[in-house]
Parts: structure tokens; sequence; C-alpha cells
């Protein structure tokens, strides 16, 4: 990959992208701090999140990592647009759905942590758009 006043390195990410959607399910009515990659603040009952899965995930974090660098290098890679995202009926885009729970760190523990209960399914992509 070439990027105009570079080096001439860099990264290109390629592949199938997906709208990852989450069912945050909280322990009855759990109110202890629960570490966890996804910032939720929930005081009660269900909440529903999103990122972007696959290769688009794979951008975000190789890009964001990438300016931290001394010498950042140019990544290269699907961006899901926000109206796709967001929306969690869009046939634009695959879209996968799976409930989360606190769960305790490790056997034994009183720390709890965000995990994955179950993996509900996906929806297939009906119709790819041009931007994607």
């Amino acid at each position: 990959m070439t990027v105009s006043g570079s080096s001439g390195a860099g990264i290109l990410i390629v592949g199938d992208s997906t709208v990852d959607w989450f069912i945050a399910e909280p322990a009855g009515g759990h109110r202890e701090a629960v570490e966890t990659r996804y910032l939720w603040a929930m005081t009660e009952g269900p909440g529903l999140s999103h990122i972007s899965g696959g290769a688009a995930l794979d951008y975000d974090i190789l890009a964001a990592t990438a300016e931290l660098a001394a010498s950042p290098m140019p990544v290269v890679g699907p961006i899901i647009p926000e109206a796709i995202r967001a929306n969690p009926t869009s046939a634009s885009i695959t879209r996968t759905f799976s409930s989360w729970a606190p769960q305790p760190r490790t056997t034994g523990s009183k720390q709890p942590v965000w995990r994955m209960a179950r993996f509900i399914g996906l929806h297939p992509a009906g119709d790819l758009p041009v931007e994607l």
C-alpha cells in the first residue's frame, strides 16, 4: 500500500464487517462497579449497545493504536456509516446479537465483569450499499 507523503508503509484492512449488538442483562439489581470493555452506566433493567465488528472493528483498533506510535503509520479500512451502524434493523450490513451479563471475574471471585451469556443469532445483510 502506498500513501501519499508516507514512506510507503501502511496497513490495509479488508474483509467482512458487521454491527454487533449487545443486550446487557444485569443480575437482579446488581449495582457494584463492573469492569468492562464497554462503558455502560445502567441504574436499572437491561441495556442495548453496539459496536462495529469484523474488519471495521479491526480498523478501529489498529487506527487508534497507530495514532499512539512515535511514528504513526497510515491505516486504511472499512468505516460503517453511523446511520447504518446505529440501526438494529438495517439490512445494509450483517448484524449479530448477543446477551451479556455480569459474571465472576474468576471462579469464586466477588468482583463481576461483563461476559457473553449467549449468542442469540445474526441477520445477514440484504443489500450492501456502495459505501461499504
